[in-house]
């Protein structure tokens, strides 16, 4: 075996280890009540953001699920935020309309210009939001529920030395051909 071979041999049983004691369900922790009680320990703030560009069919059912399970039944979420990149539809009104806090990326930073998009809403958001964390939800989930953000949130609160989490997971891929059962997401 080749010194190069065993080397990318070494990585990669590195990386499968890696992801094997760094990736976790969402059920893990679906204790919400220890969740909030490790962010009362940790003194942090949570913002949840969701950016949007014309999302009015689905950001008024995220934001009920989210605030009804993770602000009013368990206080683990501080703030739920909607950044916009210019929506022509109702999407800000509806958000407004559902308790969310509203703002317009372009309003954002507006000497820094503006780039109609999602990556100027993510980066955005960190300069307006308030949270210590922040969870990014995407606006368009039809299936939304509190698990999408609580099994971010988890390893955030639960181990100190996970200081980044990016989800996974299987979505349909919708075409005008037809739908793919897998590969969104």
């Amino acid at each position: 075996m080749s010194k190069r071979f065993a080397a990318r041999e070494d990585r990669s049983t590195d990386i499968k280890s890696w992801l094997k004691t760094n990736t976790f369900h969402h059920s893990a922790f679906s204790d919400l009540k220890a969740l909030v009680a490790a962010k009362e320990r940790s003194g942090q703030k949570i913002s949840v953001c969701i950016p949007t560009l014309n999302e009015e069919q689905t950001i008024g059912k995220e934001i009920v699920v989210l605030r009804s399970e993770l602000q009013l039944r368990y206080p683990l979420v501080d703030e739920i935020a909607v950044i916009d990149s210019g929506s022509t539809d109702r999407t800000l009104e509806v958000a407004r309309e559902f308790g969310a806090d509203t703002y317009l990326a372009a309003d954002i930073l507006p000497d820094m210009g503006s780039k109609r998009g999602k990556g100027e809403n993510l980066w955005k958001a960190i300069y307006q939001l308030k949270g210590d964390i922040i969870v990014y939800i995407d606006a368009d989930i039809k299936n939304i529920h509190a698990r999408f953000v609580y099994g971010l949130i988890g390893p955030l609160l639960n181990m100190p030395e996970i200081k980044y989490v990016k989800a996974f997971y299987d979505r349909p891929l919708i075409f005008s051909e037809g739908v793919r059962p897998s590969g969104g997401g």
